[in-house]
């Protein structure tokens, strides 16, 4: 005796939704954050446009409400120091970097700069 299941686009999205709710719950049942997670899309997008400026101006506010994140200075750096190619900027960034982030991010804002110093 064979059985055929057909698929439609309902059954699949259906499937893929019930996956995800279990999946997401058998995997990581206490995954949540205390707050909203940076996005950096819109520094990215500004960047791509060559507007270099506003996205170090996005990035900064990112950093004022993330002090403990070092992700936003090291893109700033970036930003100094591929697009602007100001060394000055770049350091300065740094060090007030240097001022908030600590432990591992600390870490990898330190090896950021290291790379982009050489």
């Amino acid at each position: 005796m064979r059985f055929r299941f057909r698929s439609t686009p309902l059954g699949s999205w259906l499937a893929g939704i019930i996956g995800r709710l279990v999946g997401d719950w058998l995997y990581f049942p206490n995954r949540h954050y205390d707050r909203p997670q940076p996005i950096y899309g819109p520094a990215q997008a500004m960047r791509a446009q060559n507007k270099p400026l506003e996205a170090m101006e996005y990035l900064n506010n990112l950093s004022k409400q993330y002090p403990d994140l070092a992700r936003p200075y090291i893109e700033m750096m970036d930003i100094a120091d591929r697009d602007l190619h100001d060394r000055p900027t770049l350091e300065a960034i740094y060090r007030q970097g240097c001022k908030t982030v600590r432990g591992e991010e600390r870490k990898a804002l330190d090896q950021a700069y290291d790379e982009m110093t050489r």
